[in-house]
């Protein structure tokens, strides 16, 4: 067997092998120019000014500064890649990013290749688990320390979790809830994951007991992407447990937030969804509203997507419901045609 001492000595070449990255390093107060970063990982960012072979090193602690604006990847497998993912061709773009992980220079390009790539492998459209986990192993093994490792512990989670491998994907949810602060994220989605593993096996209240503390602790106006997380899986699972008037309170509350438009207009279209179960008239009104809504608000182009069809069920719904006055279906009639 090769000794531990040797291993880390090949570790330490291949990070070695990485060329210093332009960036700008941005801070509360100042933004610094013209570096270039060697390393970014949990601990601090180091770097040199002007000159990348510059014998002046540099460093900051991750809590003196905000982010790091990196310059051009200058790698046309990334390129390539990150063309692909935004036309939605997300094998082609695992391909490319896979490639990219050997062929990129820079350290950080290498990283969120990786990342990039596991992500499109988890995507419906692509659907190959086992290569994703390979490449998620691959990565926290390679790269222990690096800034990422919260979001490809998560994405390992989710792949564990999809292929039905329970206990792994709970102890991957654990990791990212116990070391949390340590790696700088809100602990909100290893909850949601955790509470994910639970709804497998039909635990509904055990998922609900999991959550409502958390959520009850978070603030909104403080981590406002992690309290709708929270607030929407919590939603989720009242009415999984056949407590729908607490899935409504839930679901209102993180409509009319300070949410993100997205969380919020997910939250409108989740209510309109619950509220037309089993309802008529002035019920079936509330629905369409927060439909419409969800279709209005400035989300992003799937969710606006989905509510304009939610918006045209519940019209139809209305139009055949005799309950309401004939004007009334004919005002909501014109108004889902006209949107």
């Amino acid at each position: 067997m090769r000794h531990p001492y040797l291993l880390l000595l090949c570790f330490a070449t291949v990070l070695a092998a990485y060329e210093s990255a332009p960036a700008e390093i941005i801070t509360d107060g100042r933004t610094i120019g013209d570096a270039y970063v060697s390393d970014e990982n949990l601990d601090c960012v180091n770097f040199v000014i002007g000159d990348p072979r510059s014998a002046v090193k540099s460093s900051l602690t991750r809590k003196q500064y905000k982010r790091i604006q990196y310059g051009d990847a200058k790698d046309m497998n990334y390129k390539t890649a990150e063309v692909f993912a935004d036309r939605g061709e997300m094998a082609k773009a695992a391909d490319s990013y896979r490639k990219a992980i050997d062929s990129a220079s820079y350290q950080w390009v290498v990283e969120r290749s990786y990342l990039r790539a596991v992500q499109c492998l988890i995507d419906p459209k692509v659907n190959k688990p086992d290569d994703g986990l390979k490449l998620a192993d691959d990565f926290l093994l390679k790269f222990p320390k690096s800034v990422n490792i919260a979001e490809l512990t998560t994405l390992r989670g989710d792949l564990r979790l999809a292929k039905g491998d329970l206990v792994g994907a709970d102890a991957d949810y654990a990791a990212i809830e116990k070391n949390a602060d340590a790696w700088g994220v809100s602990r909100a989605r290893a909850v949601v994951g955790r509470a994910n593993v639970l709804r497998r096996g039909k635990k509904y209240t055990e998922a609900l007991a999991l959550i409502q503390p958390v959520f009850a602790s978070s603030k909104a106006d403080q981590d406002p992407e992690g309290w709708a997380r929270l607030g929407m899986s919590l939603a989720d699972f009242f009415h999984l447990a056949a407590q729908k008037d607490e899935a409504i309170k839930t679901l209102r509350l993180i409509a009319f937030s300070p949410a993100s438009a997205p969380d919020r207009c997910a939250a409108h279209l989740r209510l309109a969804k619950v509220l037309m179960e089993g309802a008529t008239g002035d019920a079936l009104v509330r629905a369409f509203d927060h439909a419409v809504l969800a279709a209005l608000l400035g989300a992003d182009d799937a969710i606006d997507a989905e509510a304009r069809v939610w918006v045209k069920k519940l019209a139809a719904l209305i139009d055949k419901d005799k309950s309401l006055p004939e004007e009334d279906r004919k005002e909501y009639r014109d108004y889902a045609r006209n949107l």
